[in-house]
């Protein structure tokens, strides 16, 4: 800048340019400028997400609308491969409970006539894809059909999409109201498994390669109340294989740094809110609530 070079952080996009651009459309209704013009502002450290790495745990029922969408994307008048355009179509306020849930009168019927009357040859055959559980494990499967078939298949989905979608918004906003309002003697973590680590030798006889062990390792945040919003992150390690054995590891490693904070005095109760993404082991967000640190140095469940 100016003749003196500035050192940035790279950023990555995760949306793709059309999406990005929509955005700042929708946030400058005044701002007159093409999806062209728009990408050859984007500055040089700012990169676009297929410089990323492969992109692992996301969502299946997002991954699965947005497969169906881009097969059709050129079938269908006006329907673009853009979840939130998707969204927008089908639902008068995204925001409203109704519309989301798919009780809505005024929404029940915008499926039928913005997708399945505006497809453009319904015999015609093509190919899309699904993330399919075979034995036990994801698949992504390629299915051949008519475009008709592809419409139907999306229209199934839509309803569990929506419903999926309001009750993510509601986590993440429930979520983000605990960090911004959490008390001095509030802590919210964040923990999720990140992956089975292989313990591996540099020289190694050829039958250890057949016989690898594992160290599960969590990753965490913790914000802790009156902070200012700032937190600490760590990492855990189990020397469990089953993915839901994280707690008696954090709970470990909270004791201790709860206790160091100057606002949390022995025998006061801290209230701990768990948040992860392992719903299916958990079946609940909110593991535990309640720690106390007790004065005997130790924490009641």
């Amino acid at each position: 800048e100016n003749g003196i070079r500035v050192k940035y952080q790279k950023r990555f996009l995760l949306f793709n340019i059309r999406e990005v651009h929509q955005l700042f459309v929708q946030d400058n209704p005044g701002a007159s400028i093409s999806r062209s013009s728009f990408a050859e502002f984007r500055p040089t450290y700012v990169l676009p997400k297929k410089t990323l790495a492969h992109r692992i745990c996301i969502c299946v029922t997002h991954e699965n609308v947005n497969l169906l969408l881009k097969a059709l994307s050129g079938h269908v008048q006006g329907l673009t491969n853009s979840l939130n355009t998707f969204l927008s179509k089908l639902v008068c306020d995204e925001k409203q409970e109704s519309c989301m849930m798919s009780s809505c009168d005024d929404c029940i019927n915008k499926f039928q006539l913005l997708i399945m009357n505006k497809i453009t040859d319904d015999e015609k055959i093509i190919k899309w894809f699904q993330w399919i559980n075979t034995n036990g494990r994801a698949v992504k499967q390629v299915f051949s059909g008519l475009v008709l078939q592809c419409v139907k298949q999306l229209k199934d989905k839509t309803p569990s999409h929506l419903r999926h979608v309001y009750i993510k918004r509601k986590q993440s906003q429930y979520f983000e109201d605990i960090k911004t309002n959490a008390r001095d003697n509030t802590v919210v973590c964040q923990v999720d498994y990140a992956e089975n680590f292989s313990m591996d030798n540099q020289d190694k006889i050829q039958s250890a390669h057949w016989g690898k062990n594992f160290v599960p390792i969590f990753t965490a945040y913790g914000w802790f109340g009156g902070s200012g919003g700032d937190g600490q992150s760590f990492g855990l390690v189990s020397n469990s294989i089953i993915h839901n054995l994280f707690d008696s590891s954090v709970f470990r490693y909270l004791k201790g740094n709860v206790k160091k904070r100057d606002s949390v005095t022995l025998g006061q109760a801290v209230t701990c809110f768990y948040f992860t993404e392992m719903t299916q082991i958990l079946k609940t967000h909110c593991v535990y609530q309640c720690v106390i640190i007790s004065r005997n140095d130790s924490v009641l469940l």
